[in-house]
Parts: structure tokens; sequence; C-alpha cells
């Protein structure tokens, strides 16, 4: 089967079936969960059959989102476009591409005991407009000396909290290079480049605003 073929397939059962997402999201409280997840597992497997590496995320009041997500994969961002796009229009139903951006000017981010928030976390970065190297923006992360931990969890955290504030599709395409040091470990004369992490959705929006010139 061909993937228009599969979409097709996927969107006309999901049309066929969608009443009893609706009722479902309408009634999270109340029903079992057991019954939640058995709809959730139907639906994986239904996506699953289109391409068994995309997820999905659903929610929200009608009209209901359905988000169709490629956890980062860019090898896997057609896949997600395609399958979009092929849906046209659902009654009672948004259906979005891909994880979008949050504002993070205010955030409280949990990882164990351990929290961040928006006044711990700040970042340097260095233009790469040519695209060389498959991106544009080759980015430095600093964490407060006293919230710094030396670990790959603790790296993981800060990259997931940056890929909010762009959404999944802008942080694939356009950061690159990306470490996490002690704000302590930096040069003097870096210490005044570095910007809020909040700052990361303004300056990539100037990188985009910039290869569209």
């Amino acid at each position: 089967m061909n993937i228009d073929n599969r979409s097709s397939q996927f969107w006309n059962w999901f049309n066929s079936n969608k009443a009893k997402y609706e009722y479902t999201l309408a009634n999270l409280n109340s029903l079992h969960q057991g019954e939640i997840d058995e709809a959730m597992n139907v639906f994986e497997e239904k996506l699953h059959v289109y391409n068994e590496n995309i997820w999905f995320r659903m929610g929200g009041e009608k009209p209901y989102e359905l988000l169709i997500t490629a956890e980062g994969n860019v090898e896997l961002f057609d896949a997600v476009i395609d399958l979009v796009n092929s849906a046209h229009t659902i009654e009672n139903w948004k259906i979005i591409p891909f994880i979008q951006a949050r504002d993070i000017s205010k955030f409280n981010y949990r990882l164990d005991d351990f929290e961040l928030t928006e006044k711990d976390v700040f970042f340097t970065y260095t233009e790469n407009l040519s695209g060389e190297n498959g991106y544009y923006l080759e980015t430095m992360f600093y964490v407060t000396d006293d919230k710094f931990i030396n670990d790959d969890s603790f790296k993981s955290s800060i990259i997931r909290i940056a890929e909010t504030a762009l959404g999944e599709y802008d942080f694939a395409k356009i950061i690159g290079f990306i470490d996490v040091e002690k704000v302590s470990n930096t040069y003097s004369e870096h210490k005044s480049e570095m910007l809020p992490i909040y700052k990361l959705k303004d300056i990539s929006e100037s990188i985009k605003n910039k290869l569209r010139e």
C-alpha cells in the first residue's frame, strides 16, 4: 500500500471513529483509566499502519486538538506534513503538525527533586546562515552554578526546555551544536553576551527573517 493510500485509510478510519475520541476527551475525569488507555492504544495502532515511527497527542475542548509529531526526528518530518495535509477539514477537530512552541518567559521545570526556572538558564549563540552542516544556529546553554548538574539527564532537560521555546520543527531545523555549562565556566567577556533562555525564540525568528531575505 503506498503512502497516499495509507493516509486516506487512516483518515477514513478516524472520521468513522472520531465520536469515540470526542466522548473520551470530554469525559476524561469520569472514565476509567483503562477505557482511556484502550482508546488511545487503538489510535496508536491505526496511526502506526501509516508510519510506525510517528506519534500523537490529543486533547483540548471542542474543537479538539490532534497533534502529530515526529518527536524531533527530521527524517520523519515529511511523513508528518503529508499526513496532516491529507486530513483536510474534520468537523470538531484541529489537526496540528509537530509540537508547537510555547511561551517560556515564566516556567518551572522539575527533574526528580530538582527544579529549574527561567532565572536559571542562559545561552549564547553563533549564527551559521550558510546552513553548513544542516543548521543555522550554534548554541551554548549556561546554568547558574547552584543549579548545574553534570549529567546527561540534566542536559536533556535543558534541550527539552529549548525545544519548548521554539517548537519541534524550528528547533530541529535551526538549532545545531548544543552544550551545557556552568555560568562560572564562561570567560568574563562572554557573560555580557548571555541571554535568558526565553529570548531564544526571538533569535530564532531573527534567523528565519534573514534566511527569507
